[in-house]
């Protein structure tokens, strides 16, 4: 990474309908995010991937709709 470049990343906001639980997963590392304010649908955290700059290729929005509550599927795959 440059070295004029302290972090990368930032804050994500979703609007995932019908779901219990949403992260965003890059590598091994999944951050989960919280529904916002008043809102049931909207998600939203602060995600850093600054340790996966130039390790990482892939960052996936996963979601958990119901039954297992392990159990997400990947709803968006975003190629870095």
């Amino acid at each position: 990474m440059p070295s004029r470049c302290r972090s990368v990343g930032g804050v994500v906001q979703l609007d995932v309908p019908l779901a219990l639980a949403v992260a965003v997963v890059v590598g091994d590392a999944w951050t989960q995010l919280e529904t916002r304010g008043g809102s049931s649908t909207v998600w939203e955290g602060e995600v850093d991937l600054t340790e996966f700059f130039g390790r990482e290729s892939k960052l996936f929005v996963c979601a958990n709709c119901g039954g297992v509550s392990s159990s997400y599927h990947s709803l968006l795959e975003y190629i870095m």
